[in-house]
């Protein structure tokens, strides 16, 4: 009872704390974020107008994704506070994801004049200097991050912020420098090549059972990229390998991590495998939230609804241990354990009812009565253009 108590408290709190982040049509806002979570199908913003909630009328909802204003700052710790006590952990690292698009911790749009790299590396040194949680924080990325815009970003913060991010199998690394030669000219910087399609006897090598099959995890220590040699890291291979011995796949995953070089590496394994999950809140919102049905033109009201999503989201895990689950007949047997935690799907099945027991912050609309109208001979501005993003400019500007 006291957990629930407890839970309770910090849902309250979020959803205050929500609202005070709203600086303007914060009323709209908030009950659109409400009505949300009780439209069974979102196909389009305006839709979610009709949800009884929603106290406004259907304009309300472009007034306020066109309008609305949230503060960035107070928006981000209330985020920061939802994030489940139970969140999972690796070698004592909190594992953060981290991709380009919505996340429910960090909502940032990428630019087209800007890369996922430099706006990830904005987001990597707000979680540096986040003091929650206390443990050190790995943050795991796939392929498309192993930039120098990027990784720069974790030079001198291990091992409080480390990385670990998924190496093309055509990349090259290099070992340490070789000692002073005593003769004139610049000392030499990178040492040995590891040429990962073609790599030399690993240092350190193991075999170890995951996810129900035999895996091989080589690694070679204090290996750096050409871009970035002040990071140091540990590259790892990892073979999935059948009854037999040999490699289940034809091509091994190729990693990078700039934490402790001493760390086991079923740990690192298990720390990447956990980046997959993400994935299923990408698609649960898209699916369930409408994440991709508010065409709105312009790109304020986009990440605006953006916003709304992830705080429906957040709402969702706060709530799990006070929903009461209605299965359903064909569910399976794991999926009805008392024990195991409610899914967000399972949490937005429960919430019409669940949601008579929350109070709203948003007040009561007023009437304002009929507008004005356009005035007579107004003629609105064509909307502006913007030229197109390709996505060949973004990869010269990653490489530079």
């Amino acid at each position: 009872m006291q957990n629930v108590t407890v839970s309770r408290k910090r849902l309250v709190d979020f959803r205050l704390e929500v609202y005070a982040s709203f600086t303007f049509r914060a009323d709209a806002l908030f009950e659109l974020v409400d009505a949300l979570l009780l439209s069974p199908i979102v196909r389009s913003a305006v839709e979610v107008s009709q949800s009884p909630i929603f106290r406004r009328r259907f304009a309300s909802v472009y007034d306020a994704l066109a309008n609305g204003q949230i503060d960035p700052a107070a928006l981000r710790q209330p985020l920061v506070a939802a994030e489940p006590p139970e969140a999972l952990t690796v070698a004592g690292d909190a594992v953060y994801a981290l991709d380009t698009t919505i996340a429910p911790r960090e909502v940032e749009r990428v630019p087209s004049a800007r890369t996922p790299g430099e706006v990830g590396a904005e987001q990597v040194q707000r979680l540096a200097a986040d003091p929650t949680p206390t443990q050190p924080k790995a943050v795991v990325v796939d392929s498309h991050y192993p930039v120098p815009s990027f990784l720069r970003a974790f030079v001198g913060r291990a091992p409080d912020v480390v990385v670990l991010v998924r190496l093309a199998a055509n990349r090259v690394l290099y070992g340490p420098a070789p000692p002073p030669t005593g003769t004139r000219g610049r000392p030499a910087v990178h040492g040995a090549r590891l040429v990962l399609r073609a790599p030399i006897p690993p240092h350190r090598q193991e075999t170890v059972r995951l996810l129900g099959q035999e895996v091989r995890v080589s690694a070679w220590a204090q290996q750096h990229l050409r871009a970035v040699p002040a990071l140091v890291g540990l590259v790892v291979r990892v073979e999935f390998l059948r009854a037999d011995g040999t490699p289940r796949y034809k091509r091994p995953l190729w990693l990078c991590w700039s934490g402790p070089q001493e760390i086991i590496l079923a740990d690192l394994v298990r720390m990447y495998l956990l980046r997959f999950t993400i994935e299923h809140f990408f698609r649960f919102a898209k699916q369930k939230l409408g994440l991709l049905v508010a065409h709105l033109g312009d790109i304020g009201p986009i990440e605006t609804w953006v916003q709304v999503v992830a705080l429906a989201y957040g709402q969702l895990l706060l709530a799990r241990d006070m929903v009461q689950p209605t299965y359903r007949p064909w569910d399976p047997t794991a999926r009805q354990d008392p024990n195991r935690p409610l899914t967000p799907g399972q949490v937005l099945a429960a919430w019409p009812i669940f949601s008579r027991t929350l109070a709203t912050p948003a007040t009561v609309p007023r009437r304002a009565g009929k507008a004005p109208g356009r005035a007579p001979g107004d003629q609105p501005q064509p909307r502006e253009r913007h030229p197109v993003a390709k996505a060949r400019n973004r990869r010269l500007k990653a490489a530079a």
